[in-house]
């Protein structure tokens, strides 16, 4: 093995396949570890990495397509307001967060922490 080739589309369907040309990567004998380091993709898309591997009689061919989705986190819901409680339990609402990410970034749930001072 001399070197690998990756490749990625836009995250849409139907994109053309597109050389990904900055990415470092880790070896060893068993794994490839790949770390993109300038490459710009959007939240919210799905995109399918493929690679190629090159030795000194020529390139492989495809790998099986990998589909990644990106996404950003969720924005901030509102503070928790008090509704009722008893001895027991405590009621509190809150405003969801809007869900505007495509499936990549759908929210997922929320986590509400209490304080016992």
């Amino acid at each position: 093995m001399t070197d690998y080739t990756l490749f990625r589309n836009e995250g849409t369907v139907g994109s053309a396949w597109k050389q990904i040309t900055s990415y470092t990567y880790l070896t060893d004998s068993f794994a490839k570890t790949l770390t993109l380091s300038s490459e710009t993709m959007v939240a919210g898309r799905f995109y399918q990495l493929v690679s190629t591997a090159t030795n000194v009689v020529g390139i492989s061919d495809y790998s099986p397509v990998f589909t990644q989705p990106i996404a950003d986190v969720p924005s901030k819901p509102t503070a928790p307001a008090f509704t009722s409680s008893t001895k027991t339990s405590l009621t509190v609402t809150w405003a969801a967060v809007a869900n505007t990410q495509p499936t990549a970034g759908q929210l997922t749930g929320y986590f509400l922490y209490r304080d016992n001072g």
